[in-house]
């Protein structure tokens, strides 16, 4: 069973709810997306959506354990996360700030994942006939997720393109 997944806090989350995602056209091109910092999910501390296409999110870590250094206390991680639906367009920017006293290096996971559902079939009954789904695609910093649909033979995409900087203050 494909985990499923709500807003909450302006976070998208797991919860038991096949009715939330990304929907354009009457399709979920993102059924999944999720941040990891160091193996574990951050805590959310406060979020804020002034409009329905902007929100900014204010994240912490809890205690994370590394192997070849010092433990990570928790609060110390601060992440800044900023959304932006345009058009088409979902940005979500990440501003991570150390609070340690020395350097730490950490993973930081995003999970995600499009299912390309019909949104009839959301709120209804599941189909038995599917379209073709294809193998994610990534070349440099970008994660496609392709879909032939049956009804329509529509091929439908989701594209996630990751940057990053590495900006020292």
């Amino acid at each position: 069973m494909s985990r499923q997944l709500s807003i909450s806090e302006n976070e998208l989350v797991e919860v038991p709810s096949p009715y939330v995602g990304f929907f354009h056209d009457d399709t979920r091109f993102l059924s999944h997306l999720e941040l990891r910092v160091g193996g574990q999910r951050a805590v959310v501390l406060s979020s804020n959506t002034e409009q329905t296409f902007v929100s900014q999110i204010e994240l912490a870590t809890g205690n994370i354990t590394l192997q070849d250094s010092f433990d990570v206390a928790e609060n110390t991680i601060h992440i800044r996360r900023q959304q932006l639906l345009n058009a088409e367009v979902f940005f979500d920017c990440f501003t991570l700030l150390n609070f340690n006293r020395n350097e730490v290096d950490l993973s930081v996971e995003l999970f995600f994942d499009a299912d390309f559902v019909d949104v009839f079939q959301v709120r209804g009954p599941a189909w038995k006939v599917h379209g073709q789904y294809y193998r994610p695609v990534r070349r440099d910093h970008c994660l496609a997720f392709f879909y032939l649909s049956r009804a329509m033979a529509r091929r439908k995409a989701s594209r996630i393109n990751i940057e990053t900087s590495s900006a020292r203050h």
